[in-house]
């Protein structure tokens, strides 16, 4: 069983990855959620967009991300070089499908990068049972280099059970020493006009600046699910500096 990284009280800023794995299962919003948290609570960070392949990446979202490249395995240095630019958190949203990729770099760079920063994983799994084999795939091939946090995102089913989950849930744990949380369904409508004018659940939450998201009935769905989602959050023992 490969020893989890300690991240509690190290001093260390925090590096946060997501895990390039299945497209589609939320890991944009969940990082673009995650980002809004640690704004909140006045954490210096410093946001990059690897996603170069899709047009609603971390930057997308989050005005403030820069956009990296991962074409060439050099590019992915930038995450490091940000490591060193003195922000306490510095958020990097992978691409999704380049596992290859980013793990050749990964496994040249990581334990370099383990001995100056707390490096966090966020994996995020969704209804769709054939988003878990690559979790549990990274979390084997990456071992102790990481942090883990892996969020349930229900992302239109409300009713989910996670049975298909369950059976590996105490697997990933036992391996990982990670947390897990869940990110309730956003209403239909609701996740299409954030991705349409680019804005997040916090946001919208606490009043949007923009008049097609400004309406009550917006602000009170998201934050149903946004203050959900921030209260476990502010429970976790590696995302909070």
């Amino acid at each position: 069983m490969a020893t989890p990284a300690k991240t509690q009280k190290s001093g260390k800023p925090k590096l946060i990855l997501t895990q390039p794995g299945k497209g589609g299962v939320g890991k944009t919003t969940v990082a673009a959620a995650i980002a809004d948290y640690l704004i909140g609570k006045e954490i210096s960070l410093e946001m990059l967009d690897a996603d170069e392949r899709s047009g609603a990446g971390l930057a997308h979202f989050q005005q403030k991300a820069k956009r990296i490249s991962i074409t060439k395995r050099d590019a992915l240095d930038a995450i490091g070089n940000a490591v060193a630019g003195g922000s306490q958190v510095v958020l990097a949203d992978m691409p999704a499908a380049r596992e290859v990729e980013t793990g050749k770099w990964f496994a040249d760079i990581a334990q370099g990068l383990s001995q100056v920063a707390d490096i966090i994983t966020i994996c995020v799994i969704s209804p769709d049972p054939g988003s878990i084999p690559p979790i549990i795939d990274w979390a084997k091939e990456i071992k102790g280099l990481t942090d883990y946090v892996l969020v349930r995102n229900e992302q239109g089913q409300p009713d989910c059970d996670w049975h298909f989950w369950q059976p590996k849930e105490m697997a990933f744990l036992e391996m990982t020493g990670g947390e897990v949380f869940d990110l309730k369904s956003v209403n239909p409508d609701l996740e299409a006009a954030l991705r349409l004018h680019g804005e997040t659940l916090a946001r919208v939450a606490g009043g949007s600046a923009k008049p097609e998201l400004s309406g009550l009935i917006w602000k009170i769905r998201a934050q149903s699910v946004w203050s959900h989602f921030a209260g476990q959050l502010l429970k976790s023992k590696f995302l909070n500096p």
